[in-house]
């Protein structure tokens, strides 16, 4: 293989990390990103990849499933047998169905799988007090992620396109409904829109004000305003992340 294409959504810019690092570990220079984050990166349908690549598909994990707007886009892309690399990232609660849904998006497409991977990812929830998987993929994980690049070279190298077989269930478990859970801007809101550049399901209008019924908790608001004017007033939110703070490290996953 010469060129690698990286597919994925990645709000919070952690499913961009991994997926970098796993084609760096491949050792393929010739590497072309494909981001569907944004709305507007998703208006192409049907987009076919013709050439003889490596194709690595990266997706956030919401509630154990693939996050629903990059489910439904992923399955635009369509392929001819060329090998793909499935990689879920996640919060550090569990990955669940996630990875066998993508796995059965990215064959349906016409690729191959021949790897997968659960990676961990710092959890939308995650504040100073909340420890919630905070500053990952961390070094650790980014090693973790070379060293898989390279058992995927060794496996194309030897011409093995054997699928792999992670965890998950087939029917894949239900969706939890939106949490109708939106970010408010406070009184020290500077109407810059840096918030609504970055909001991967356009939920943010002209005068910064979020609608709740798009809105998917991403908190890529929150990180990017730089007046720190943006939060998330729901009372659930902090028995959440008491909840979520006291799971143990999980460690990445891997397939080959």
């Amino acid at each position: 293989m010469e060129k690698v294409y990286l597919v994925y959504f990645s709000a919070t810019h952690t499913t961009k990390k991994v997926v970098k690092k796993i084609a760096e570990g491949t050792g393929i220079k010739d590497i072309e990103e494909i981001d569907i984050t944004l709305p507007q990166n998703r208006a192409q349908t049907n987009l076919t990849i013709k050439e003889d690549a490596l194709v690595i598909f990266g997706a956030p994990v919401y509630g154990g499933r693939i996050q629903l707007d990059a489910a439904e886009y992923l399955k635009q892309f369509r392929g001819n047998g060329q090998p793909a690399v499935c990689v879920a990232v996640y919060g550090n609660r569990d990955f669940d169905d996630a990875l066998v849904e993508l796995m059965d998006i990215v064959t349906e497409d016409g690729f191959k799988p021949i790897a997968a991977a659960g990676f961990i990812g710092q959890h939308t929830f995650a504040t100073l007090k909340y420890d919630i998987a905070n500053g990952r993929p961390d070094e650790s994980d980014q090693e973790i992620a070379l060293a898989f690049g390279k058992k995927i070279s060794h496996k194309l190298s030897a011409g093995n396109m054997d699928a792999p077989e992670p965890r998950g269930n087939r029917p894949y478990k239900e969706r939890a409904p939106r949490s109708k859970m939106c970010s408010e801007k406070t009184e020290d809101c500077i109407n810059c829109l840096a918030c609504k550049a970055v909001c991967p399901v356009g939920a943010i209008d002209d005068q910064a004000n979020c609608d709740e019924n798009k809105c998917i908790a991403c908190f890529a608001c929150i990180r990017v305003c730089p007046n720190e004017s943006r939060v998330f007033n729901n009372p659930m939110l902090d028995m959440a992340r008491e909840r979520l703070s006291k799971i143990p490290r999980h460690e990445p996953e891997l397939f080959v």
